[in-house]
């Protein structure tokens, strides 16, 4: 997938005027989002291609449900889809769940997240567009209203403004070992039993579950 080249000197996730950034923190819509618990890296690109591909618009006020559940159609709400939150998280929030790390230690999966006066937003980091490591490949859902979920590349300068930050339930390697498979909002352990039969351990108390042998 080609990146579409990205220097503006600023992005709101929150579309307003560039003299006025509204605070995500007070959004008030409620989405029926599924939260997974730890996710790898690769269930993250996956996820995070499902918005890309379907072309969803930018809203605040708006939620898009597909497989992986419904969050809030804004930078936030992407990143919570992407990671598998409990909730559409704000840039005020996603510190609750992330860690801050270092720009060189940035993994695909990743975020950079800014909230201040002037920028609230936030982006998935994909890989380095350059041997430099400076010009990162991100995938945001920036406003504003309309626009669609993009891969974008950044200058080094705009990278610069924002933390990257570290989903405190990432598995580095392989799936993710917890899911939501039953879809009740808890997440299920699955596994093979010695008999070779695929079962799996209801996160809501339901106990052992066979799929078949």
């Amino acid at each position: 997938m080609a990146a579409i080249a990205f220097t503006s000197a600023a992005v709101f996730c929150t579309p307003t005027s560039p003299a006025v950034a509204a605070d995500e923190f007070t959004i008030q819509l409620t989405c029926d989002e599924i939260g997974v618990g730890s996710m790898s890296r690769s269930d993250m690109l996956t996820r995070s291609s499902t918005w890309i591909d379907a072309r969803i618009p930018y809203s605040q006020a708006r939620c898009y449900r597909n497989s992986h559940g419904s969050y809030r159609t804004d930078c936030s709400g992407y990143v919570s889809m992407v990671w598998g939150l409990p909730t559409s998280a704000t840039t005020l929030t996603l510190p609750n769940y992330s860690s801050v790390i270092s720009r060189s230690d940035l993994k695909m999966g990743d975020i950079f997240v800014r909230h201040d006066s002037a920028v609230q937003h936030t982006a998935i980091f994909i890989r380095w567009a350059d041997t430099a490591r400076t010009s990162p490949v991100v995938r945001e859902q920036a406003g504003p209203d309309g626009s669609p979920t993009a891969e974008r590349t950044w200058s080094a300068s705009y990278a610069n403004t924002y933390t990257p930050r570290r989903y405190n339930r990432v598995v580095d390697s392989g799936s993710s070992n917890f899911r939501d498979f039953n879809g009740d909002g808890k997440s299920d352990i699955a596994g093979i039993d010695p008999g070779n039969t695929m079962v799996y351990f209801a996160g809501n108390g339901a106990g052992r579950l066979y799929w078949g042998g």
